[in-house]
């Protein structure tokens, strides 16, 4: 494990060089800087490993990106992703309908929409599509 807070964990699968990145339940109680900074520490891994696959778990995701956090996301860590040569980012879906869209509403700004990115529900078709 490379983090781990209150809202998240960062790992890095070197066998399959895969990395994730997985929410917790306790992001309903995040706010806007929380988010920010947990952002950051992600950012800071990314730049580190340079990872060419990224699996997001979502899971236990419950905050929402609202439209200005969505612009800062992608100015700041899917640039980032781009700049690294990432291949694919994998996310697995939430149970909470609106964080999901806004998650993806943040996929289809300037530098997101240049990823290669896939929704899904089910976490081993992620880990399947991911891998291949």
């Amino acid at each position: 494990m490379l983090f781990n807070s209150k809202y998240s964990k960062i790992e890095y699968d070197n066998n399959n060089e895969i990395f994730f990145h997985t929410w917790k339940i306790e992001s309903i109680s995040m706010t806007d800087n929380n988010f920010v900074a947990e952002m950051q520490y992600l950012t800071r891994f990314l730049k580190l490993f340079k990872p060419l696959r990224i699996l997001i778990d979502l899971r236990e995701f419950y905050f929402n990106v609202m439209t200005q956090m969505q612009f800062w996301v992608d100015d700041n860590v899917n640039k980032v992703l781009l700049q690294n040569n990432c291949q694919k980012v994998a996310f697995v879906y939430s149970s909470n309908i609106v964080s999901n869209l806004t998650v993806e509403q943040t996929f289809n700004r300037n530098y997101s929409s240049k990823l290669n990115v896939a929704f899904f529900k089910d976490f081993n078709k992620a880990m399947k599509w991911i891998k291949v």
